[in-house]
Parts: C-alpha cells; structure tokens; sequence
C-alpha cells in the first residue's frame, strides 16, 4: 500500500484544487515589491501575485498574464504555465472568454445548442476595452470568478496556441489604422473612427463608454512607451493625461 503523502504536501494540494484561480491578469506595475497587484479582467478579481525571480524583467505596464495562481502557504504565486499578453491581446482574448461564458451559462439554462451563436474568432483587431472596465464597473464575485477561471482552464492551451498562431503571423492592420498618429499636432482634437467620430478631448467628458476606449488607448500607449518600441508616434502619455483630465490611470 502507497503510504499517504505528507500532510503539509496534501494540504497544499488540497488548496490548488479548491482554489487555484485561472486567471487573466493584468500588471498596472509589474515592478515586484514584491509581489505585484493583479486584476482578473474577466471577473474584476484582485490578487496580490508572486511572480519566480526574474519573470517580470523587461513587462510593461498594463501587460496581462495569462495563467493560474495557486495559494502556496498563504501566497499566491503563479504557474509555469502561461503567456504575458499585451493590453490589446487581453483585451480580445477576455471577449473570447466571456462569449464562452454565455454560452455555458446558456446551456446550463437549457437553450438548444442548435440556438447557440457558432464560436467566433479571437478578435484581436478591434477587442472591447476589457483592460479598464473594472474602474467604472463592480467586480462580479467569487462565484463568477471561479465559474470563468475554470472555462479559462479548459480553453487555456487552444488560447495560447492562437496566440502564438497569430503572433508567428505578424500583425495585421486594424480597424482603426487610419485614425492619426497621437504625435500628430492636433490629436487631441482629431476626430476618431476608434472613439466612434469624438475627439479624444470630446471622449475625455463624454459617457462611460467613450471614456473607456480613450482610457484604453492612453494605456496602450503606455505599454508601448515602457517597452521602447521604435516607432515615432509613442506621444507623452502623462502630458495627454493632463490636456485632456484623464487623470493618473488605475
């Protein structure tokens, strides 16, 4: 007979079961202090993770983790298995998720599957602005947290290999390719097919929903800053923030 494992080492176990968390989770700081402050963007859920030495080296701001977090002795700590995403890649990989909660919420209400709406593709060119809406909504609780964290288990390795998929591909021109470049003298009141025809500074005191997409624009922004990407149109986001009164992101 296998003799039972050590009690500390079934009691661990017993707690990665009960309550690991599938998460995606986005890093507004990934500097380790040090921990770092992560936001489930699927279910507005909040933990303080520990990231193994040398992981966060060279993230930017706003970068979403796609992974598991797992309590280790009071800790949480992530998994070895996940990818950082960038803001927009959150952003459309969290509207896949909830479209897949939908449909398993609908399913267990009884709709036919002959109803359901067919699986769309990750929409990496034009995603929701998820990566900010839990500064205008309330988180939905732990019970949706591990309803969407146990979906995201499922579809963790068909998510990460169209994330790489696409990646291998290259990027392709958005929806918004042609709005100017925020360099562009004027941008502030430049007229944007992103912010459905406002200008940003219109956005800046216009509906919630307006202010979430310029929010979300602003922090792209500042994840490509932080990543020094050699492009010419990367603006002073924190001089933007002040024009337009947006105010310190998070």
């Amino acid at each position: 007979m296998t003799p039972p494992p050590p009690l500390h080492l079934a009691r661990r176990a017993s707690d990665w079961t009960g309550y690991g968390h599938h998460g995606l989770w986005q890093l507004r700081d990934p500097t380790p202090s040090p921990g770092v402050q992560g936001t489930d963007l699927a279910s507005g859920t909040c933990r303080y993770l520990d990231f193994p030495p040398g992981k966060l080296d060279g993230v930017a701001p706003w970068s979403v983790w796609l992974g598991a977090a797992i309590p280790v002795d009071g800790v949480w700590r992530i998994t070895g298995t996940g990818v950082m995403l960038s803001p927009d890649e959150g952003d459309a990989v969290t509207e896949t998720l909830d479209q897949a909660v939908s449909t398993m919420i609908s399913t267990a209400q009884g709709m036919p599957l002959a109803e359901l709406d067919p699986p769309q593709p990750v929409p990496y060119d034009d995603p929701p602005p998820h990566g900010v809406r839990w500064e205008y909504f309330t988180p939905l609780g732990p019970a949706y947290a591990t309803g969407s964290g146990n979906i995201l288990m499922m579809l963790a390795g068909r998510l990460l290999a169209d994330v790489a998929l696409r990646r291998a591909r290259g990027p392709r021109p958005g929806k918004f390719a042609d709005d100017p470049a925020p360099i562009t003298s004027g941008w502030v009141d430049a007229p944007l097919q992103k912010l459905s025809g406002l200008t940003p500074r219109e956005a800046a005191g216009a509906d919630v929903p307006h202010k979430m997409l310029l929010e979300s624009m602003l922090r792209k922004f500042e994840y490509q800053a932080a990543l020094a990407l050699p492009r010419e149109d990367i603006p002073d986001v924190p001089a933007l923030r002040r024009t337009l009164g947006m105010g310190t992101a998070g």
